[in-house]
């Protein structure tokens, strides 16, 4: 009887084991399909981010430049889809330019991927809208991966006139800056020190323009040019290019008996000429 009653004992653990082997191998392969799925869930996002950073706007720059944001539209929208805005766009009017912000505490605009050939500086222009009660405060333009390009600190006793309707002074400037690059891409970010909200405080900007330059560049965005003691030609009467020099108003040419020429430049206009960067070369 007690040998029967062992025999019992043992079947009834055996089973008890196979029961809780089937359980754990259960519960083993739930934990294998969960975590499979968490692994498929993470892939997926890290695809969709690629698909998002894949799908931003790419603009050829070159050395003639890309101009957003007229001024001129003072009456038209001027939205560009290339630009990314942290809180949406924006427009406001100041006197006659129609500027992109007022942008406030935390807000910024990126810039589409600019896409280079070969060059060897950078040069970037706009207007600059300093709007109400600025206290010492800077705005700035920042690369994507943090190196900071430009910045301008204001404060409000500079202003000159209510210039943007807002109850305050506001102050208009128009910004040139350049500086030394020779990667295939960039992209800007433009932001502020600003404390406060846009109603009290803001920035905005028209007639951003980036040119790729050849040649090195300064600060101020004058290129530098490398004259040897060989000749250097500019203006050819037979193929007349800017040559990269700053001219105001504009570039101009004009044609007579055959012969282009630079011109014609009235009252005022003011063509200047590039930093030059003279080689020495030692007699031998």
């Amino acid at each position: 009887m007690t040998k029967v009653s062992n025999q019992r004992k043992s079947a009834s653990r055996l089973l008890l084991l196979v029961l809780f082997s089937t359980l754990c191998v259960q519960a083993f392969s739930v934990r294998v399909s969960s975590t499979s799925k968490s692994l498929s869930t993470l892939e997926s996002s890290s695809e969709t981010s690629l698909e998002s950073r894949g799908s931003t706007p790419v603009v050829a720059i070159s050395n003639t430049g890309t101009t957003w944001f007229p001024c001129s539209s003072r009456y038209r929208d001027h939205e560009s889809k290339d630009w990314n805005y942290n809180i949406g766009y924006s427009k406001i009017n100041c006197g006659d330019n129609g500027l992109v912000g007022g942008y406030g505490s935390g807000e910024s605009m990126i810039s589409p991927i600019l896409s280079f050939d070969s060059h060897r500086g950078v040069i970037v222009s706009f207007k600059l809208a300093f709007i109400d009660s600025w206290d010492t405060e800077t705005f700035k333009i920042i690369t994507f991966d943090g190196n900071e390009l430009y910045s301008i600190t204001r404060s409000y006793s500079q202003q000159s006139s209510n210039a943007c309707n807002s109850g305050y002074r506001d102050g208009i400037e128009t910004i040139r800056f350049g500086f030394n690059h020779t990667a295939s891409t960039l992209r800007l970010i433009l932001t502020s020190t600003l404390n406060e909200d846009a109603s009290n405080e803001a920035w905005g900007v028209c007639d951003f323009n980036v040119v790729s330059s050849p040649y090195p560049v300064t600060s101020s965005g004058s290129p530098i040019m490398a004259i040897s003691r060989d000749t250097t030609t500019f203006f050819s009467c037979s193929s007349l290019t800017d040559d990269n020099w700053l001219y105001a108003p504009g570039y101009s040419t004009i044609t007579c008996s055959g012969n282009t020429y630079l011109g014609p430049y009235g009252t005022r206009a003011i063509v200047r000429s590039p930093f030059f960067h003279l080689e020495h070369t030692r007699e031998l």
